[in-house]
């Protein structure tokens, strides 16, 4: 993903690639950052919805719990910075708790009760491929050609669905939450 880390200055990124990714280095950079990127594992824990959360590189010998970001973790944090969330994982974007379709207990809410105004997030499992491209579409379509990011990610998976991956599975599960 680094086509979405070129479209920042480089004094305004920092990048926290593979075992770098880890719980408490990504809580420390959380709020300093006007966008968040993630493009890793997510889950939505259905059984236990503040369970649900971001994957996340742990150390040999770290205990489980420190392999992902929680929702209840993120209804902790808080950021005056940033602006914008996105989440290129599995399942970001679905409200944890079925039962009720409580769209508060979800990550795309936890994020905004964290002060993040925006959040990318899908709605089920996708593709790793796909799903690279789409966000090297769309950060192309936001930081390049100055769409919103609501408009740049209409525009990526209108531009996605043209290539090899026209079956919505591979560009409809991503939604634009918040203002």
């Amino acid at each position: 993903m680094r086509a979405a880390l070129e479209t920042f200055p480089p004094e305004k990124r920092k990048a926290l690639l593979m075992n770098e990714a880890r719980k408490a280095a990504v809580r420390q950079a959380f709020g300093e950052y006007n966008v968040l990127f993630f493009f890793t594992h997510g889950v939505a824990d259905f059984a236990n919805p503040p369970a649900s959360g971001l994957e996340m590189a742990v150390a040999p010998g770290d205990a489980p719990e420190e392999a992902r970001l929680t929702l209840a973790e993120i209804f902790d944090l808080r950021s005056q910075n940033t602006r914008l969330a996105v989440l290129a994982a599995c399942e970001t974007g679905v409200p944890s708790d079925l039962k009720t379709m409580d769209e508060v207990v979800s990550l795309p809410s936890g994020l905004m009760q964290a002060g993040v105004p925006g959040v990318i997030g899908s709605l089920w499992s996708v593709a790793e491929s796909s799903t690279a491209i789409l966000m090297s579409i769309f950060f192309e379509e936001w930081r390049t050609n100055g769409l919103t990011p609501p408009q740049a990610l209409r525009r990526a998976q209108q531009r996605l669905r043209v290539e090899k991956f026209s079956h919505p599975f591979y560009w409809a599960a991503f939604t634009f939450t918040g203002l």
